[in-house]
């Protein structure tokens, strides 16, 4: 559906033709560190911001510039912590575009009402039909993690880029996580596909996962909605996801070029927005692109943005993942 809301968001471009280029994930970074040097690479791509700082070490990406319409001079359309995430050193390297995170997924068949915190929803495994998990994550995954420990208010990146996974809040954290898997709560070893399996299949009462998981939800006979992240009770505080904001980036031959700029400004323009909102059910890193009134679905996606840390752009983080 991303894809489609792109097409559309380039079919209203006026200016000179533009050739869009769909790249696999695992080979973005290194089709661009070989192309862009030699000046064959694109005039402007999209991708997440965590990665921007890495980009400009290797002189991949550009400042935005004007690019970013609207935020100097005058009062900004977007969500100020999307155009943080995209700044390094004070400088913004990309025009915001989505935001995602993680959030909570309920199945309304099975549970009626959102209990207060987590370990209430793990002490509901006795009252769910056999078989049926209370949860089901990707407890054994770093980037799910970072929301449990958030609560916990631990880091993965610490002081002067050490390794923040250690210590109290690293411990607890991993604790509680673990008294889960053992009691039964959730699954253990529960990647991508088996999660999304449990919670079409009605073999778990609630699901932590982003928004692309309503994209596997599309054709499942099945009645949910999503809420915002439950408290840990251990600390009282929520869960905090990692926030990541999906931008438009210059290289450093397209940002010497206005229509480039320019093209950018439209791509992250209040009609694309919407085009995304509505088409790809995505939600904006604008402020002036309305939520539809009836629309909870994206109503709390965009309230658990703000209450997500956005991930570091820094180099440093990319090293935690592996060991995290």
């Amino acid at each position: 559906l991303e894809d489609k809301a792109l097409e559309q968001a380039l079919s209203t471009w006026k200016g000179d033709p533009v050739e869009p280029l769909a790249v696999p994930h695992e080979a973005f970074a290194t089709k661009l560190s070989a192309a862009i040097p030699l000046g064959d690479g694109p005039d402007l791509f999209i991708d997440a911001h965590e990665r921007l700082g890495d980009y400009r070490g290797r002189g991949l990406v550009a400042p935005a510039g004007d690019a970013l319409a609207g935020h100097d001079g005058g009062v900004s359309p977007f969500h100020p912590y999307t155009v943080s995430a995209v700044e390094l050193d004070g400088t913004a390297f990309g025009v915001p575009l989505s935001q995602k995170c993680l959030a909570l997924y309920v199945n309304t068949d099975l549970v009626a009402e959102v209990p207060a915190d987590l370990e209430s929803i793990a002490a509901l495994a006795s009252t769910l039909p056999e078989g049926v998990y209370p949860l089901a994550y990707q407890a054994d995954s770093a980037f799910y993690h970072a929301a449990i420990l958030g609560a916990f208010g631990g880091s993965y990146l610490g002081p002067e880029d050490a390794f923040g996974f250690v210590g109290e809040p690293a411990e607890r954290s991993l604790s509680l996580v673990r008294g889960l898997i053992d009691s039964g709560a959730i699954p253990a070893d529960a990647d991508g596909a088996l999660v999304t399996q449990l919670f079409r299949s009605g073999r778990a009462a609630f699901a932590i996962s982003g928004p692309w998981l309503a994209t596997d939800l599309a054709d499942a006979d099945l009645s949910y909605r999503v809420a915002l992240l439950p408290r840990v009770r251990a600390t009282g505080q929520p869960m905090r996801p990692l926030l990541t904001v999906e931008a438009v980036m210059l290289s450093p031959d397209g940002a010497k070029r206005p229509q480039v700029r320019q093209l950018a400004r439209h791509l992250a323009g209040v009609d694309a927005a919407t085009v995304r909102q509505s088409v790809a059910r995505i939600v904006s890193a604008r402020r002036d692109v309305k939520l539809p009134p009836d629309d909870e679905y994206l109503k709390v996606f965009t309230e658990q943005a703000k209450l997500a840390v956005p991930m570091s752009t820094r180099v440093a983080m990319r090293a935690t993942w592996e060991p995290a």
